[in-house]
Order: C-alpha cells, then sequence, then structure tokens
C-alpha cells in the first residue's frame, strides 16, 4: 500500500486576463507514492512544467495516508523527512525551493 497521496489542483485563466487574471479551477487528479519524498519530487516536477506558462496554476497537498492528517492550514513541513503533509504551490519561486 502506498502512504502518501498527492492531490492536484489545476487552475486556468484566459491569456487576455493578464493583468488581473480570474483563477478557475479546470481538473483536480491525485497521485499515490511510497514516500513522502517521492510526492514531493513528483510535486515538484509538475511546478516545474508550469513554471514556462501564466495561464495555468497549480495547488498540491501531499497527505500522508496513514493519520489522514488535515491538508488545510497546516504549516510548512520541516526538514525532518517524517512529515505528515506537505504543500506545493506553482506559484512558488523558484529560489525559495529547498
Amino acid at each position: 500500500m502506498d502512504a502518501f497521496v498527492l492531490f492536484v489542483m489545476f487552475f486556468v485563466s484566459p491569456p487576455a486576463a493578464k493583468a488581473s487574471p480570474v483563477w478557475t479551477l479546470h481538473s483536480t487528479t491525485q497521485f499515490q507514492f511510497a514516500s513522502m519524498r517521492a510526492c514531493k519530487k513528483f510535486g515538484e516536477h509538475l511546478q516545474d512544467q508550469l513554471d514556462t506558462t501564466d495561464t495555468m496554476k497549480m495547488r498540491g497537498w501531499c497527505v500522508n495516508v496513514k493519520t489522514g492528517a488535515s491538508t488545510y492550514g497546516v504549516p510548512p513541513p520541516s526538514d525532518s523527512g517524517d512529515d505528515v503533509f506537505t504543500e506545493i504551490r506553482s506559484e512558488r519561486s523558484r529560489s525559495k525551493r529547498k
């Protein structure tokens, strides 16, 4: 059984709304992973793919299936590697990533 799930929401905005975009939920999906590290790495890979466009953003959460921890309003994960939760946002700049 995979211990972690990456829940992802994709948002789109029309190119004409560049000055003041209005974001609309386009789709959702989920991926399963054996470790938090793999979950985060894949989420960051998705982020990198979306960094090239201004019309699509994503929001993703890696959740520990065993604990069922809440994914809303949880602080950023520590570097200990035993995190229950992490949030991944495509609008975050590359320089802020570790």
